[in-house]
């Protein structure tokens, strides 16, 4: 569960799925503004083992996810 100062509220999960053989890791942020009027969202998505050789990056970029714009 996500929180922010501006009480915009989500969630984040990592999760893999095999498509066509070949493993997917997926990262997926959703969150809503906190009047639940608008959703915003950031996915990544990579094979297993290039998101496993870049998990930092990823996890750095992911983690700087905000919402903003008059939210």
């Amino acid at each position: 569960m996500i929180t922010d100062s501006n009480n915009n509220r989500g969630i984040r999960e990592v999760f893999q799925y095999t498509f066509e053989g070949t493993p997917e890791t997926f990262d997926l942020t959703v969150m809503t503004n906190a009047a639940t009027t608008k959703l915003y969202f950031l996915l990544v998505q990579c094979s297993t083992a290039c998101f496993a050789d870049n998990y930092q990056p990823i996890s750095n970029v992911v983690s700087s996810f905000t919402v903003g714009g008059g939210s």
